[in-house]
């Protein structure tokens, strides 16, 4: 049955064409996460559109690929805190928005896929018409009651004319998810998942070889023990990374003690909170921050 918002909607007051029905995958990838896992894939001729803050090969043979992204704040002259605070209210306000908002009308539409469709940016919706996908990756916050993923993707085939469209988005928060989202992506790109799979676990093997035969001699020259760390996800307000984070920790050095439990939330801490725990390591790892601006934050504290 269809939804009241497809039957109240009224294409013939939009600006948007109808697209002929596509078989071949068009991928719109919203995070730079989803599209290195495409382009690891091999899945470069599979993308129509990325992120502003994502980067792909230059390739003459491959049609143009949209930036359907901006951000919704300038990030890169902000403070660690300012950035949390402005996120924080900006999720808020969209939330807010979506919940008063009419329901039934145009404007309502566009705004679900503009400022709903990624949690992250905002969406530029010419450049998502012109792009034309059949398969958008992203990552939606959702809990707060005011939408849902499917009322975002109902909006997006209805913005873009076509019915089909997929919405998928992931926020997997331990390796199997990982491993399980990529054979998704591979298998949405019509490739091969299980191959990178299987040489992501192999890389991690690796990974573990090679510091089991330098630890020693590590702990030799000098003295570092590395029984416990901790990986620093955000500085102000700071959070001690949890998801697949302490796994790829416990492959790599074999370290079970990353003051968060794998898979869980990443955890709100105090530097005095961390100074008591007296991590063996401490991984400085800002979410999307550069070297430079980690530099620059960590100078500030």
């Amino acid at each position: 049955a269809k939804s009241r918002t497809a039957d109240r909607f009224n294409p013939s007051s939009v600006w948007i064409p109808t697209y002929p029905e596509m078989e071949s995958p068009r991928v719109a990838s919203l995070l730079p996460g989803w599209t290195e896992t495409v382009l690891a894939l091999g899945g470069l001729n599979r993308l129509v559109g990325i992120s502003h803050e994502c980067t792909v090969p230059s390739d003459s043979s491959i049609p143009r690929i949209h930036k359907l992204t901006r951000g919704k704040f300038d990030s890169t002259q902000m403070t660690s805190h300012e950035i949390a605070a402005v996120h924080n209210a900006s999720t808020r306000n969209i939330a807010l928005a979506s919940m008063f908002a009419s329901q039934y009308n145009d404007t309502h539409i566009r705004n679900l896929v503009e400022f709903n469709l990624c949690s992250f940016y905002h969406i530029d919706l010419m450049a998502l018409i012109n792009a034309s996908p059949n398969v958008i990756l992203t990552q939606v916050e959702l809990g707060s009651g005011a939408v849902t993923l499917e009322e975002i993707e109902q909006a997006v085939r209805l913005v873009l004319g076509n019915p089909k469209v997929q919405v998928l988005s992931y926020n997997p928060s331990t390796l199997n998810e990982i491993y399980a989202m990529t054979m998704q992506i591979a298998s949405e790109c019509q490739l091969d998942g299980q191959s990178l799979v299987s040489a992501t676990k192999k890389a991690l093997r690796e990974q573990r070889s090679f510091y089991m035969v330098h630890a020693e001699t590590i702990k030799n020259e000098y003295g570092w023990s590395m029984k416990s760390c901790a990986v620093v996800q955000w500085l102000d307000p700071l959070y001690i990374a949890g998801g697949w984070v302490p796994e790829v920790i416990y492959e790599v050095f074999g370290i079970e003690d990353c003051c968060c439990r794998p898979g869980g939330p990443s955890l709100p801490s105090t530097w005095h909170d961390l100074e008591y725990k007296a991590p063996d390591f401490l991984f400085i790892a800002p979410c999307a921050m550069d070297l430079r601006q980690t530099k620059i934050e960590m100078n500030r504290i």
